[in-house]
């Protein structure tokens, strides 16, 4: 038969959802923080630059590339009309 948990406090599965809940919040923060520390730092200003200049370098060697179509239509182009 079912039993209640009369006076009993919380169930054990709440407590330790709570639990895991305040420790990946404490590590949000503090990873957040030591971000903020770090941010100003002339290694990070280096780091961005190089994060920045890679991307940049991605992005053409991708759009230098030819679209590849793998199913072409047969559409007809139109004929050029005098008005």
């Amino acid at each position: 038969m079912y039993r209640t948990r009369e006076g009993r406090g919380p169930a054990p599965l709440t407590i330790s959802l709570i639990a895991m809940a305040m420790v990946f919040g404490g590590y949000l923060l503090w990873t957040g923080f030591i971000e903020w520390m770090d941010e100003n730092t002339q290694e990070s200003r280096d780091r961005q630059e190089t994060v920045v200049f890679s991307a940049s370098e991605t992005a053409e060697a991708v759009f230098g590339q030819p679209t590849i179509v793998l199913f072409p239509t047969p559409t007809p182009i139109p004929e050029c009309e005098d008005i």
